[in-house]
């Protein structure tokens, strides 16, 4: 069963960082992650696993928004 990429957040006004913190369903955290740094974005925390469930990374893009990505587990 394939995931089909999502996006999730909200909208408020900066105070500092890293006030909001959007998350995007990807269906690659690996391929996704060599674009974020060819786009001069660095990955923050890299990929990890949660309980055998889904994989999940966080970034900052090139305007120090720091963004998570999330990959459910193919089946």
């Amino acid at each position: 069963m394939a995931i089909k990429a999502s996006q999730g957040g909200g909208m408020m006004k900066r105070k500092s960082l890293p006030g909001i913190t959007n998350y995007i369903a990807i269906l690659s955290i690996d391929e996704c992650v060599s674009k974020i740094e060819q786009s001069g974005g660095k990955v923050t925390v890299p990929k990890a696993e949660i309980l055998n469930m889904v994989f999940f990374a966080m970034f900052q893009d090139s305007e120090n928004n720091l963004r998570w990505l999330y990959e459910g587990q193919r089946k």
